[in-house]
């Protein structure tokens, strides 16, 4: 349950809530319970479009809290995708 976007498309959220609610109902409906097992993405990805060109990078949650630290952001809270985030703009 995790990819709704990834470093190949547009920047998001890896699995927004009602995104991740909606694919854990249609495996629900596919699979039947004693075999179903639910993966949950422990990651993120780094969108750089400084160049006008979106581009992800996977990194963990640990390389993400780094980030935040060095660059002294506080993490966020989509309210909509109920998923928190970074968000800093690098000095040209």
């Amino acid at each position: 349950l995790y990819d709704e976007h990834d470093d190949t498309g547009e920047p998001g959220p890896v699995a927004g809530q009602p995104w991740f609610e909606a694919a854990a109902a249609r495996a629900a409906r596919a699979v039947p319970p004693r075999q179903l097992v639910l993966g949950i993405g422990g990651y993120g990805y780094a969108w750089d479009d400084g160049d006008g060109r979106v581009r992800g990078e996977s990194v963990d949650y640990q390389d993400l809290m780094r980030v935040a630290r060095q660059r002294g952001v506080a993490v966020r809270f989509d309210s909509a995708a109920r998923n928190p985030y970074l968000a800093w703009s690098d000095p040209d």
